[in-house]
C-alpha cells in the first residue's frame, strides 16, 4: 500500500491483532515517563506546542493499551477532548496511522 500525503510510512498493517489493555503499574509507569503528573489521569501538558491530556499522547503514540487503561480508569470523556488545536484523539491517531488505536476509538 503506497503511503498517501497524510498518512506516514509507518501505517500498521491491516492483519495485526488487537493490542490488550496494559496492567496498571504498566499504565501509571507509561504516563510517568511520558511527564503526566502522577494518579492524574486527565490533565494537560504542553507537547511540541500542544495541550495534551493522557488520552491524546497515547493516541499520538499507537499505545492502545495504554488507551483502554485510561478508557477504563476514569479518562473516557477525553476520548472527544479537542486539544488547543482543534485535534481530537481520533484525529491524532490517524494522522499518526496508528490504525488499531483509529478502530479502537
Amino acid at each position: 500500500m503506497a503511503a498517501s500525503s497524510f498518512f506516514p510510512l509507518n501505517v500498521e498493517e491491516e492483519g495485526e491483532e488487537e493490542e490488550a489493555m496494559v496492567d496498571d503499574a504498566t499504565a501509571r509507569a507509561w504516563l510517568a515517563g511520558q511527564g503526566f503528573a502522577e494518579g492524574d489521569l486527565r490533565s494537560e501538558i504542553s507537547i511540541d506546542e500542544s495541550l495534551k491530556c493522557p488520552m491524546a499522547w497515547a493516541s499520538q503514540k499507537g499505545e492502545l493499551g495504554v488507551c483502554k487503561w485510561l478508557h477504563e480508569n476514569g479518562a473516557a470523556a477525553d476520548i472527544t477532548k479537542a486539544n488547543n488545536n482543534g485535534a481530537t484523539p481520533m484525529y491524532i491517531a490517524c494522522h499518526n496511522g496508528h490504525l488499531s488505536v483509529c478502530r479502537w476509538l
